[in-house]
C-alpha cells in the first residue's frame, strides 16, 4: 500500500487550517449500503469529536486505534499529531459541531473499494467546521480512513 501524506497548511490568520490524512490503497472491492442521514451524521460528528479531543489532548493514540487498520499501519499516533500540529498547537475547539446542524456539500458515496466519503460543513457560534471524512466498515463499524478538516470565518 502507498499511503499520501498532506501536511497542514495554514489557510489564513491563527483562524483558518487544513489538515488532512488521505490514504490511497488497495483494499478489495465491496459493495456497501450508503448509511442513512442520521447514521452518516453519527458517524461524522464522532470522527471529529475523536479528531478534536485528539487535538487538544496532544494524545493521538486513541484517534490512531480507533481507526481502520489500513490507517493505523500508514500513521502512527506520532505521525498524526504531526499531520494536525496546527490544530494542537493552537488549541482548535471544534467540538460544538455537536450541537451543530451538519451540511452535506456533496452526496455521501460508497466507493468500489467500501470507502465513504462525506463532504460538508458545520457553522458554529465562530467558525464554519469544513470537512471530508473517509471511512471504511470494518467489524461492523465504519472506521476512519482519512479525515480533512479546515476552519474558517463564518460567511457574512
Amino acid at each position: 500500500m502507498h499511503s499520501k501524506f498532506i501536511k497542514i497548511k495554514k489557510v489564513s490568520l491563527f483562524r483558518t487550517f487544513a489538515a488532512a490524512c488521505l490514504l490511497s490503497l488497495s483494499v478489495p472491492a465491496m459493495a456497501q449500503n450508503i448509511p442513512d442521514a442520521t447514521v452518516q451524521e453519527k458517524i461524522v460528528k464522532t470522527w471529529l469529536l475523536t479528531f478534536n479531543d485528539a487535538n487538544l489532548s496532544g494524545n493521538y493514540a486513541v484517534l490512531n486505534a480507533l481507526s481502520s487498520k489500513p490507517l493505523r499501519d500508514q500513521l502512527p499516533p506520532e505521525k498524526l499529531k504531526e499531520a494536525f500540529k496546527a490544530f494542537y498547537d493552537n488549541q482548535i475547539d471544534i467540538s460544538e459541531v455537536v450541537v451543530s446542524k451538519m451540511v452535506a456539500t456533496t452526496p455521501t458515496t460508497v466507493d468500489a473499494d467500501g470507502v465513504m466519503v462525506a463532504q460538508g460543513y458545520f457553522d458554529t457560534k465562530n467558525d464554519r467546521v469544513l470537512y471530508t471524512v473517509k471511512t471504511l466498515l470494518s467489524d461492523g463499524k465504519w472506521k476512519l480512513l482519512g479525515i480533512n478538516v479546515k476552519t474558517e470565518d463564518l460567511p457574512k
